[in-house]
């Protein structure tokens, strides 16, 4: 997987859900953690790190229009992954 853009040309104060992943040469949105960890660019971190990117990620404004789904299997994730 691909990000579009770099994570610095993001907009994230902005409250829509448009975060999108290149795979397989398609263009996904982004609705699941492996492709939210890849749009970070923190696949190759730890997971300590990657909890904190996540973390601080869910406290923008964009994240409350994050699909429900992901939402939901984020949450999960940073509950086990203390």
């Amino acid at each position: 997987m691909d990000t579009t853009l770099d994570i610095e040309d993001q907009d994230w104060p902005k409250k829509t859900w448009d975060l999108w992943v290149m795979e397989d040469g398609m263009m996904l949105i982004v609705n699941t953690l492996p492709q939210l960890l890849d749009s970070l660019n923190v696949t190759d971190a730890s997971v300590d790190e990657q909890r904190a990117e996540v973390a601080n990620f869910t406290e923008l404004p964009v994240w409350k229009s994050a699909p429900k789904t992901l939402v939901t299997e984020v949450s999960a994730w940073l509950r086990s992954s203390r």
